[in-house]
């Protein structure tokens, strides 16, 4: 049986109409900005400003995780410093011989 027979024989198997479940989202744009936006949309949304918006996102994203990593290397190299390690390199081999160890093996 097609998929066109089950649907005229059960109406019910019938798909009702999607409904879009992005919302709409407004923001200003002032207008010595707007040249910009215009070229960078045309750049990397393919002149789609939703899909440009969605790169926008992930580079940000990307940005913000970037930033988030360099204070907790200065924050571990601050505490590192206060313990009074002054070569990464010794902690790594230290680490290294002690693993089994600290695994319970």
């Amino acid at each position: 049986m097609s998929t066109t027979e089950a649907k005229e024989k059960n109406p019910s198997r019938e798909k009702p109409p999607r409904k879009s479940t992005t919302p709409t989202l407004g923001f200003t744009v002032l207008d010595r900005d707007r040249e910009a936006l215009d070229a960078l949309v045309a750049r990397f949304g393919d002149g789609n400003r939703s899909e440009f918006l969605r790169q926008a996102i992930h580079v940000m994203t990307s940005i913000m995780i970037a930033e988030d990593l360099q204070e907790f290397q200065a924050y571990g190299t601050k505490q590192a410093e206060a313990a009074g390690v002054t070569d990464i390199q010794d902690v790594i081999a230290w680490q290294k011989a002690n693993r089994k160890n600290r695994r319970g093996l």
